[in-house]
């Protein structure tokens, strides 16, 4: 199972790569954002004061939902910093003597992480519903269990009467 280093280096490559966030910032993400992982999915994931390291080792699907929380922080900060009045670009594009400068909108691409944002999020809440409907324990039995009557397989239900 990965530990949250790989989770990070994971996390780090599938956003290309970039100078930032780091594969360190990414880290300290996850490991402070494991309780809300346990809210989430009704766990009990610790992190070791010493090194660290999660335990119990994350599975597959816990793995999958934490990478998941990441990637909706992350298109959140890259809206916060594409809005504002400094973010504006009235001049979309130049030319003067042959040379074309052309800018880019901050508001599409502000749009377009808000899609992304979005999409990550309806992503979550999907592998969240589908982790709790998966690792449901029914609490309540409905039945008549509480008589001595079985089930032989040969002579059909029994019962210490007869």
């Amino acid at each position: 199972m990965p530990s949250l280093l790989e989770l990070s280096i994971q996390l780090h490559q599938d956003l290309g790569s970039p100078d930032a966030p780091t594969v360190g910032v990414i880290q300290y993400f996850l490991r402070h954002h494991v309780t809300e992982l346990n809210n989430l999915i009704n766990t009990g994931y610790t992190i070791d004061g010493t090194d660290g390291s999660i335990g119990p080792d994350l599975g597959d699907q816990e793995s999958a939902i934490l990478k998941k929380m990441y990637m909706v922080y992350y298109y959140g900060t890259q809206i916060r910093s594409n809005l504002g009045a400094a973010a504006i670009d009235p001049v979309l594009e130049v030319s003067e003597n042959g040379a074309i400068v052309r800018l880019t909108n901050r508001n599409a691409i502000s749009l377009t992480y808000v899609q992304m944002k979005r999409f990550e999020q309806e992503e979550l809440d999907n592998l969240v519903s589908f982790y709790r409907s998966n690792n449901a324990t029914p609490q309540v039995i409905d039945g008549d269990d509480t008589d001595d009557v079985w089930y032989d397989g040969v002579n059909g239900i029994r019962s210490k009467t007869s």
